[in-house]
């Protein structure tokens, strides 16, 4: 029988490694309109930063789907979602501002916290 508390992770997993995997991979898809917007905000290197941001932010929401690398994937995110509050959506505030980017970073703790649960390739591996 599945335990309800061994879903908790698989869902915010799934969330979590959706939402980044696609806006990570839009912004790989349209990338000289990521550097473009990167240069306009003022992000040093704006076309190497935009190839790292975009690859970093698709290849955690890989290893959230997936359930691999989770403490590494979050850690990544949380700079992530940092940078993005302080580079862009900080001067706007809580509410229509950063509160999204804050939820992912409220997320990305809980499963480092947790880990990546039963229902993960590093479970069925037995590796962490």
């Amino acid at each position: 029988m599945v335990q309800p508390n061994a879903l908790a992770p698989l869902f915010l997993r799934i969330g979590l490694g959706s939402i980044l995997f696609a806006h990570g991979l839009q912004k790989l898809l349209f990338i000289s309109r990521t550097m473009e917007f990167f240069e306009l905000i003022g992000v040093p290197f704006p076309s190497l930063s935009a190839y790292g941001i975009a690859t970093l932010e698709t290849l955690c929401g890989i290893a959230f789907y997936l359930g691999i690398h989770i403490r590494l994937a979050g850690l990544c995110t949380i700079l992530l979602m940092c940078g993005t509050i302080i580079t862009v959506k900080g001067a706007k505030g809580f509410i229509d501002g950063y509160e999204f980017d804050a939820l992912i970073i409220v997320n990305a703790i809980s499963l480092m916290f947790t880990g990546p649960g039963e229902y993960s390739i590093s479970h069925i591996s037995n590796h962490p």
